[in-house]
This record gives structure tokens, C-alpha cells and sequence, in this order.
């Protein structure tokens, strides 16, 4: 039986002030339970850290140690506000890379996709098209 692993990281840093990032920790680590009391993990942190070498700083997104992130079940709570500071960034959205890893290799065990945080707080995944070649 294989281990299966799901590893988030964004792709930048969201200036931002220590204040932000501490009251952005506290949503995204509320505790939250489903109808039958089950907590619900999404197993995601809030990294804060200086921004090229820098004075300034900024907020990231990425999974925990465990690799079991699961960003459907992000708090809206978090992603309301984390799209507030993406507004007061100019910055259009933030995107999060998601990869799918197994400690064996087996069909369909190992892939990815990428996901966006917009400013109105909407968690968005692409449409992908394949085109049929001809």
C-alpha cells in the first residue's frame, strides 16, 4: 500500500505587516467540524518571511509538513481577507501550485495542478481543454 502525498506552495510573497499576517494566521487556524462533529483539516500554514533579502516582508501559502493539503476546505473566512490584502497589493491573483506524490510509484499516483487566490476571495481551478490533434 502506497502513502499519498498533496504538497501546496504559492508562487510569491504577499507584502504584507506582521499585524496582517498574525490576524490571517488566527482564520486560517480556527478550528472548524463538519455536521457529524468531524474536525475539518485542511492542512495548510501561513509562512511569513522577508521579501528579497529585504526590509519588507510578506505572507505564503503552503501545506504543512504532512503533504495532505486539501484546499477546498480552506476557511472562506481566510480566503475573504487574504483576497482583501491582494487588493491592497494590486496584486490580480496568487497562485498555488499543488503537487500528487506516492512513496511508491503506481498509475495515477504522481501529478499536479495549479489553483488561484482572487481578490474577492474566490478559490479558483483552471479549465483545462485538450485539443485532438488532427
Amino acid at each position: 500500500m502506497s502513502n499519498y502525498y498533496t504538497h501546496a506552495t504559492s508562487d510569491q510573497l504577499v507584502p504584507c505587516s506582521h499585524e496582517e499576517y498574525e490576524r490571517l494566521n488566527e482564520l486560517l487556524m480556527v478550528d472548524r467540524f463538519d455536521e457529524q462533529e468531524c474536525a475539518i483539516i485542511h492542512d495548510f500554514v501561513l509562512g511569513y518571511s522577508s521579501m528579497s533579502g529585504g526590509t519588507e516582508c510578506g505572507a505564503h501559502l503552503k501545506s504543512d509538513d504532512c503533504g495532505c493539503a486539501t484546499p477546498d476546505l480552506l476557511p472562506p473566512e481566510f480566503l475573504v481577507e487574504f483576497g482583501k490584502l491582494l487588493a491592497r497589493n494590486n496584486i490580480e491573483y496568487l497562485t498555488i501550485g499543488l503537487a500528487f506524490s506516492a512513496d511508491k510509484l503506481a498509475v495515477g499516483s504522481h501529478g499536479g495542478e495549479y489553483l488561484r487566490i482572487y481578490p474577492n476571495g474566490k478559490l479558483v481551478k483552471p479549465t483545462i481543454t485538450w485539443e485532438v490533434p488532427a
